[in-house]
């Protein structure tokens, strides 16, 4: 017997009882400390796995299984002395007790043949009372196995010798006796090769019902019909033939069974009423598994008919478990009384395999009731996952965007700044050379028209570039003045940087205090250097215009030329005057249509 040690406890178990426990471990795993508990726990539920399992994924089965204390026994007050059996008053019946184990019936239990039985087990056939099973390997020394087969030898050869000698006494006194009525054994020995059950039925009843009773009889092996019956709770009708084939000794009573009984429609019918719940093992006892099945059950005779179920059984347990067990022995010997002994056993023990089925049922609805909440919940948390991915995911393209047009935003205000300066410069510049002494060559005289309204008349030498008039023009219409004083230049370089210090979207002229006083502009100059050196960015000298100087007269685009000079142009050589006008882009031009649009709207 199997011995279980936990710590300094030792557990003495079955090797059924064995099975289960480690199938139980397989399924929950459950941690080595709770091994205890678990062997108490399969041993409340009647080492019933179903059960077991269903109380164990409920989540509170330790309170269950674990003792408390029991209450103290009150004193009791003196009683008078029993009275024995036998000597009770005249009139008065002594009290009737019930008991759970006299409620439950002990019946012979069945167990599964062993899964490599075909290829681990031969069968030494000599006869023995119970037809034992031996396992024969290549390590047993030959000796002992002679000494097996001798006392069996003698005792078959004196069988023989009885045998014959009342033979010669009898003789004549048996001629009478008809063959047909001699009961038949189970055989000593399976044969090797059996034909097969299933091509000998034609052969003992009609088509029509031969038809029926294939649809029932059950193809699964022997354990695989008592797996079925075990955890569907279904009934195994464990039907074992005789050879019926045998021409020399045929099993008379295997072939009136199969033609007689079995072929019976009203027995037919009764099998296909319990089709749903029966599973029909119908064998012949020449087949090793058949006849190993009959020696476990003690089956003598064929033809034989056993009712098997997973019921309640007190044989081996004080308040009874649920076993495959042995119901009844269903009686043979003609159609009638085949059906009513079925019939009876089966409405016995109906209501009982019911309950199982049902609680069977609600355990596994529990279980998948608990699967599916298990599963939903990790759905759950597994949405909750993605959606705090996707809120991180998109916090950081939200940062990055952020970050990106913080950037831009950056970059567009240093380059405005680095514009203002370069501006700035230009106007020193333009300031210097206003100051420079006149120079003596000839100078064209233009007459100059803003966009706003504003006339003003500048002269210029005759080898100033188109591009060097751009620039002049342009810082006049930057600080907005249109003299050539030099104190008003100054002062209106003085309100443009000023008004650069307060503005938020330029670097320059921040975080120092400059005086304005008195300064002129060499001052300024130095001021505007020291502010182009702060920037980060690479200088640019190619400024940017955003106006176009157009001649009347004729109507002609002065070019931004380099090296062009204004000589040789001749509508500004000597004089001349000059339009400036606003370069529009074509995003300006579309939101004012859009302005438009909406006003008119």
């Amino acid at each position: 017997m199997p011995i279980v040690r936990h710590n300094d406890e030792e557990y003495h178990l079955s090797h059924e009882e064995e099975e289960k426990l480690n199938e139980f471990r397989s399924i929950t795993d459950f941690p080595e400390d709770d091994l205890p508990l678990i062997i108490r726990l399969l041993q409340n539920y009647g080492w019933h796995l179903e059960r077991a399992l269903g109380l164990y994924f409920d989540g509170d089965w330790k309170r269950s299984v674990t003792t408390t204390d029991l209450p103290a026994i009150p004193v009791r007050p003196p009683t008078p002395a029993a009275i024995r059996a036998g000597t009770a008053p005249i009139g008065q019946r002594e009290p009737f007790v019930a008991s759970d184990a006299h409620m439950i019936p002990s019946l012979h239990t069945v167990q599964p043949l062993p899964e490599n039985f075909r290829d681990h087990f031969s069968v030494v056939g000599l006869g023995g009372k119970r037809g034992d099973v031996w396992n024969i390997t290549s390590q047993e020394s030959p000796f002992l196995i002679i000494l097996m087969f001798i006392p069996r030898v003698l005792m078959k050869l004196g069988a023989r010798i009885l045998f014959l000698l009342w033979s010669l006494i009898t003789f004549g006194f048996q001629s009478h006796i008809d063959e047909r009525t001699k009961v038949c054994k189970i055989p000593d020995a399976p044969k090797k090769r059996s034909g097969s059950l299933k091509e000998v039925l034609p052969q003992h009843m009609d088509e029509k019902s031969l038809a029926r009773l294939n649809r029932l009889i059950s193809d699964l092996s022997f354990n695989e019909a008592l797996k079925v019956c075990q955890e569907e709770f279904k009934y195994l009708l464990l039907i074992v033939i005789g050879d019926v084939i045998d021409v020399g000794a045929p099993d008379f009573n295997s072939r009136r069974f199969l033609s007689k009984v079995l072929s019976n429609p009203a027995v037919i019918s009764l099998l296909e009423k319990y089709k749903d719940e029966l599973v029909i093992y119908l064998r012949s006892a020449d087949e090793l598994e058949t006849w190993l099945v009959a020696q476990q059950l003690h089956v003598k005779y064929t033809p034989e008919c056993l009712l098997i179920a997973n019921v309640l059984n007190s044989n081996g347990s004080l308040n009874g478990i649920t076993r495959l067990s042995v119901l009844s022995k269903v009686r043979i010997s003609s159609p009638k009384k085949f059906e009513n002994s079925l019939k009876v056993s089966l409405e016995r023990f109906h209501p009982e395999l019911v309950v199982s089925r049902t609680e069977q049922a609600e355990l596994r609805l529990a279980r998948e009731i608990k699967e599916m909440q298990d599963a939903a919940y990790e759905a759950s948390l597994e949405q909750d996952r993605f959606k705090e991915q996707e809120r991180i995911l998109k916090e950081q393209q939200e940062r990055e965007l952020k970050q990106s047009e913080q950037e831009r935003e950056k970059e567009r205000e240093m380059k405005e700044t680095l514009k203002h300066l370069t501006w700035l410069q230009c106007c020193i510049e333009v300031a210097n050379q206003e100051l420079s002494p006149s120079d003596t060559k000839k100078k064209a005289t233009l007459q100059i028209r803003t966009s706003n309204g504003q006339r003003f008349v500048k002269k210029f030498a005759s080898t100033t570039s188109l591009r060097a008039l751009y620039v002049n023009i342009g810082c006049h219409l930057y600080l907005q003045t249109y003299t050539n004083d030099s104190k008003e230049w100054v002062s209106s370089m003085v309100k443009k940087i000023e008004s650069l210090t307060q503005s938020s979207s330029v670097h320059c002229f921040k975080g120092s205090s400059i005086s304005f006083s008195n300064t002129n502009i060499g001052d300024l100059a130095e001021i505007i250097e020291d502010e182009l050196n702060k920037l980060t960015i690479e200088r640019s000298t190619n400024l940017e215009f955003d106006f176009e100087l157009v001649s009347p007269f004729p109507r002609e685009k002065i070019s931004v030329d380099e090296n062009l000079a204004l000589k040789d142009v001749s509508q500004l050589w000597p004089n001349g005057s000059l339009l400036v006008e606003d370069i529009i882009e074509e995003s300006d031009v579309d939101e004012d249509d859009d302005e438009a649009e909406s006003i008119d709207e």
